[in-house]
């Protein structure tokens, strides 16, 4: 089973490839949730950490699912107080770029020649992952099935990790788990510091 693995982060959105089990191809692209928020930033001329935090309690990656009564209060740059902006348009400018980012990674998919070995679809994973709807616009563009990727099996933290913001940390977590990766080596005053073998792969020559 093939399956796209789609990692958007704050400042890049990260794709995998994985064909039983085995990535096949990866790339990183330029663009993440921090153009997002700029986007909204300029469309509501409001400071960006307002325009974040906005993104996050009311955005929407599909305007038509948005009633068009919701209303946003927001500040805006050149106003006193707060300022009503409908929740509509928020979305409309969130899901434009949500939108841009999905068309370029079918785009890499295409690339690839891997886009019709992806029976198992998409999964998205990353903190803008949990941006409503987005689920629904991947699928839509990309016309493969789509899900939310989350750690799963925690325990501890549970609360705090249960996001696909943190799902790629703790699989790679998991990961050095699973494969019993030596313990590095201690540095001592009387010898130099060893390099595990493991680690000089990664080692340029």
């Amino acid at each position: 089973m093939g399956v796209v693995l789609v990692d958007i982060g704050g400042g890049t959105t990260d794709i995998a490839i994985f064909i039983e089990g085995a990535i096949w191809h990866a790339v990183v692209l330029p663009t993440g949730g921090e153009q997002l928020t700029n986007d909204v930033a300029v469309g509501l001329r409001t400071p960006y950490n307002t325009a974040e935090d906005i993104k996050i309690k009311y955005g929407h990656a599909l305007p038509q699912a948005v009633m068009l009564e919701e209303i946003v209060k927001a500040e805006v740059f050149g106003e006193e107080g707060q300022q009503q902006i409908p929740r509509q348009f928020l979305a409309e400018i969130v899901g434009a770029r949500a939108e841009e980012i999905f068309e370029l990674v079918l785009k890499e998919i295409k690339r690839s020649g891997y886009d019709g070995l992806l029976p198992a679809g998409i999964v998205l994973c990353g903190g803008t992952a949990e941006l409503p709807g987005i689920r629904d616009l991947a699928r839509d563009v990309m016309g493969l099935p789509a899900r939310i990727g989350e750690p799963q099996n925690l325990r501890g933290l549970v609360d705090t990790l249960h996001s696909p913001a943190f799902a790629t940390t703790v699989g790679l977590l998991e990961w050095g788990v699973m494969h019993d990766l030596p313990k590095p080596v201690q540095q001592s005053a009387n010898h130099s510091l060893k390099v595990p073998t493991w680690l000089k792969a990664f080692l340029p020559g």
